[in-house]
């Protein structure tokens, strides 16, 4: 008995819908899901945990964030704060200027959303018997699911890079000194994870008078001025929203309906692909 069913235009018209129902199903629901863990693990504003989850879809980004030992980082803040001589609005105002130029994220959506549409246009043009039909269409499959799994996450971390790493630096003071920066990328089913460490001296923490021998040189250790080290250590991970595995009934759909032979002589009437029949 064949799992298959026999091929026919109807059956090429019930993909065409669930594609379609398929492709608006995941409009309408999450694209990205993005965790972020870190903490000081070194300096003035250790043990601070933070933890953020955000959930983007086509239009909309949800964040929520928590922040757990909150007073070392709030003390930290504060004193050094009080040692940047108001360089922070300067800088603020190039870190936005700079982010407005790129927006790799928004790109990304754009090109995703356009790709579904395609996906369910490559499924008209099998039910019309276009030739080609069926190698575009598992193209346009392909490249949906890759810019779900892998551009869009991407996208993300590249626009968090994008423009001023430093907040309170300007061209005159460098603010962290003698960093360290080490991360490590690595693929999984569906997402992508990025660990990172940063460790270095804050200039903010370090007397003025000091300033000029601490940029020259880390300072000595057990000093005052190595107070100013500070370590911090994340976990990144992007994913695809649940809704996305919808995008893998299609495969099943389209082995288990077949779609209806065309009456071209061009288009070969034993294209679609036969499993072999059994009592």
């Amino acid at each position: 008995m064949s799992l298959r069913q026999p091929p026919s235009n109807l059956s090429s018209w019930i993909r065409v819908f669930v594609a379609a129902f398929i492709a608006l199903h995941i409009t309408q629901s999450a694209w990205l899901v993005v965790e972020f863990d870190g903490a000081y693990t070194e300096g003035r504003p250790a043990p601070t945990e933070f933890h953020a989850l955000i959930a983007m879809d086509k239009d909309q980004t949800l964040i929520d964030v928590d922040i757990e030992k909150a007073t070392a980082f709030l003390l930290y803040t504060y004193t050094r704060n009080s040692s940047v001589d108001g360089t922070e609005e300067a800088t603020t105002q190039e870190t936005t200027a700079s982010s407005e130029e790129t927006n790799y994220l928004e790109n990304s959506k754009s090109m995703t959303l356009l790709f579904l549409v395609l996906l369910v246009l490559s499924e008209i043009l099998l039910a019309l018997h276009v030739r080609f039909a069926m190698q575009i269409r598992a193209s346009v499959w392909a490249i949906t699911l890759l810019c779900f799994v892998l551009i869009m996450p991407i996208a993300f971390i590249a626009d968090l890079g994008d423009g001023d790493q430093n907040y309170y630096s300007n061209d005159s003071e460098r603010s962290y000194l003698h960093s360290i920066t080490k991360s490590d990328m690595s693929l999984y089913s569906l997402g992508v994870s990025v660990e990172m460490e940063y460790s270095g001296y804050d200039l903010g923490l370090v007397a003025a008078e000091n300033h000029s021998a601490v940029i020259e040189s880390p300072p000595e250790p057990g000093s005052k001025d190595a107070q100013s080290f500070i370590k911090f250590e994340s976990v990144f991970s992007a994913s695809t929203g649940k809704n996305i595995n919808s995008l893998f009934i299609l495969p099943l759909m389209w082995f288990f309906l077949s779609a209806g032979q065309s009456k071209d002589k061009n288009y070969p009437e034993d294209f679609d692909l036969k499993i072999m029949e059994s009592e």
